[in-house]
């Protein structure tokens, strides 16, 4: 899968044989919105898919918390919801977790922190049909975000963790639950977990939702698929371009 590597005067994150988007000293930056020296000659500063904003980053997350984690170290992984922590400019600087103690994932961890957490967002496939043409070719679009991150695993984070995972699920309900209730089984249940905290090194991304189609095809894609998440992020992908696109 290709990468853009950015750097500008500043600083850079994440070790040199990660292909990442790196860091700099714009967040604008970052995304690729301002021009800089890629370093990687196989792939364009222009390159469509890789192309994205720290609000793109930030919804996707938002939207779709569930990820796979997996240690650098030993290879162990799980998927588990994790919840970031996003400065005034948007971009992801921590994210927020729990999981068993029992899960070779908290042994990794411990051991050595080194880690990586990739969300999916919306996916699916693309037919001629949905394009209203016979002379095109299917495709798939999809769009995921990967993070480069250093865990701290601590029973003194588990509380914040839990409180923060639940505040967010639950904040759209109309009588939001709350740990607490489970009265004499929290504690219990509370001793099978440990909290965590990830401080993001690195973070890079691929969203490929119709930026290379033509405005007619793209709209017609949009109009006629079933999957309505998908739709919504290639419009939102395509806002530049798509008149009244607002997303």
């Amino acid at each position: 899968m290709r990468s853009l590597r950015i750097t500008c005067q500043g600083w850079r994150i994440g070790p040199p044989e990660i292909p990442i988007l790196a860091v700099a000293c714009n967040p604008r930056d970052l995304f690729g919105e301002v021009m800089a020296t890629v370093e990687n000659s196989n792939v364009d500063a222009g390159s469509t898919f890789e192309r994205f904003t720290p609000g793109d980053v930030r919804l996707l997350i938002e939207t779709y918390p569930l990820a796979w984690l997996e240690g650098m170290d030993r290879g162990r992984g799980a998927m588990l919801p994790l919840i970031g922590v996003f400065d005034t400019n948007d971009i992801l600087v921590e994210l927020i977790g729990h999981f068993p103690r029992s899960h070779d994932l908290h042994d990794a961890l411990t051991h050595n922190g080194a880690a990586v957490a990739r969300f999916c967002g919306p996916q699916g496939y693309v037919s001629p049909s949905n394009a209203g043409r016979r002379d095109w070719a299917p495709t798939w679009n999809f769009c995921f975000v990967e993070a480069v991150l250093a865990v701290e695993v601590s029973d003194a984070f588990t509380d914040t963790a839990l409180d923060t995972l639940v505040d967010h699920m639950e904040a759209d309900r109309t009588s939001p639950w709350r740990k607490e209730e489970l009265g004499e089984r929290l504690p219990r249940m509370r001793e099978r977990i440990v909290g965590f905290r990830a401080r993001v090194e690195s973070i890079r991304g691929r969203f490929k939702l119709g930026q290379d189609e033509t405005v007619a095809d793209l709209q017609h894609i949009m109009n006629s698929l079933a999957n309505d998440d998908l739709a919504f992020w290639m419009r939102r992908m395509n806002r530049n371009r798509l008149p009244g696109a607002d997303a």
